[in-house]
């Protein structure tokens, strides 16, 4: 039994390779089958992650900045020219020359993106000699930095709010002076300037990959990361199972959840019908108190093994509910088949060789010497 099982896993596991998935652990599948819940990302299993800035939506804060050109400046300065995400490639590829951003500038430092902080940062010198510090990154972040009044952080607010009703994420920028001229220094009061608003299109299958696993009995939460720091999401993901959930966590598609449902399904057949054919046998065997020729026990292994073979071409429906193993429920299963079919071999046999229940029926020759020889001798014997 372990061998079938650990083999039909692995063919599961090939099958889905050629699917393009990976996975790590052939037991993997039993995890997978029963989970009911996946905690998805929105970034990439649900969209394109291609941004992009409509200007013409673009929202301007500052008092020193009255035009959009200089907000999408100042967050181009506050991007990365070289190994750029996507967020930096969409914001640097709102001008026609990425280099414009640096010109006549001199950069000191660069923060990168962190989980943490969700922000960038660049520190330079500007042509006239004065340090300044550029930042663009998550709205509430940014607000934190430049401490709003009550009053324009209600505006912004509203602006995000605005946004988020049309699907657009919302990229903060802000600015500040570093009169101390050094990397280490606070610096002076950071100014919040505008917010950008980013598209990103939805896949083609999104709506198809909510549906699927909705269908199949598996609760679907979307975990975005706008509003969430790393140990949010890890312990979003970790309260699940405390609450006898099984979790599952994507970043891609989940068109193979029916796939391996399927194999389950045919992985948990086969082990009710090992158990069932056990007992039936081990029942005749020891009530019965027959002596089984040798020969005879080869036919029936021969049997059974063609029996099992047919299993794993079988067209199993799997449930729309989440899987698990149940043993006590396989194993009950297993004895009760098994039990059934030892007594139906008994009344069977009972019947064809006590009674005349099936001669009248189908015709008996036992007591019909001319019939019984030219059934073995087709031709006239002299």
């Amino acid at each position: 039994m372990p061998t079938v099982l650990a083999v039909t896993m692995a063919i599961g596991c090939h099958r889905l390779s050629q699917q393009g998935a990976i996975t790590t652990r052939i037991t993997a599948y039993e995890d997978m089958a029963r989970m009911d819940v996946l905690c998805s990302d929105k970034t990439g299993p649900l969209t394109l992650n291609k941004l992009s800035v409509d200007k013409n939506l673009i929202e301007v804060f500052g008092k020193d900045v009255t035009d959009m050109d200089t907000v999408i400046l100042l967050a181009v300065r506050a991007a990365r020219v070289e190994n750029q995400d996507a967020i930096a490639a969409c914001i640097v590829g709102m001008l026609g020359d990425p280099k414009e951003a640096r010109e006549g500038t001199t950069e000191l430092h660069f923060l990168p993106f962190n989980p943490v902080d969700k922000r960038t940062a660049i520190t330079y010198i500007d042509s006239d000699g004065n340090w300044h510090r550029d930042s663009k990154g998550a709205p509430e972040r940014i607000i934190e930095l430049c401490k709003l009044r009550a009053d324009v952080k209600n505006r912004v607010h509203a602006s995000i709010d605005r946004f988020f009703e049309r699907d657009l994420h919302s990229l903060a920028v802000a600015t500040q002076e570093v009169p101390e001229k050094t990397k280490e220094s606070g610096g002076g009061p950071w100014k919040f300037v505008g917010l950008l608003p980013l598209f990103d299109p939805p896949r083609h299958d999104s709506a198809e990959a909510i549906r699927l696993p909705l269908d199949l009995g598996v609760n679907v939460k979307i975990i975005v990361g706008d509003q969430l720091a790393i140990e949010h999401k890890y312990e979003i993901v970790k309260k699940l199972p405390e609450r006898k959930h099984i979790c599952g966590m994507t970043g891609d598609g989940v068109n193979d959840v029916p796939a391996l449902k399927a194999i389950f399904q045919s992985m948990k057949s086969y082990t009710i019908y090992a158990i069932s054919i056990t007992i039936h046998f081990v029942l005749l065997a020891l009530v019965w108190k027959y002596d089984f020729p040798r020969f005879m026990v080869l036919i029936i292994a021969v049997l059974n093994e063609g029996t099992v073979r047919t299993i794993s071409k079988d067209r199993v429906k799997p449930s729309p509910g989440p899987y698990s193993w149940e043993l006590g429920e396989i194993f009950a299963t297993g004895i009760v088949l098994g039990t059934y079919l030892a007594i139906m071999t008994v009344v069977f046999f009972r019947a064809a060789h006590k009674t005349d229940f099936f001669s009248l029926r189908t015709g008996h020759i036992n007591t019909n010497k001319p019939r019984i020889i030219y059934s073995l001798f087709p031709f006239p014997v002299r």
